[in-house]
């Protein structure tokens, strides 16, 4: 996390593999934080999480980065 605050993470992460790494970051630099799961896209097979597509819904991103700005404001 590269940011001084006040400063708003907003996170993008996949709905099957989610880690606390950037939570923790944001949280001990005293940032305001939110993430905002993605889904795997379908027809898919990966033995990895990582190697998989996948996407985040804009009307599932925009209000939580709307909200982020407002806390900001």
């Amino acid at each position: 996390v590269f940011g001084r605050a006040p400063c708003a993470v907003v996170e993008l992460v996949m709905d099957r593999y989610q880690h606390a790494a950037f939570r923790r970051l944001a949280g001990l630099a005293g940032l305001d934080y939110d993430c905002v799961p993605g889904v795997a896209l379908p027809g898919q097979e990966a033995a990895w999480e990582h190697d998989l597509r996948w996407g985040v819904s804009p009307q599932l991103l925009q209000p939580v980065v709307a909200a982020a700005l407002q806390r900001l404001a």
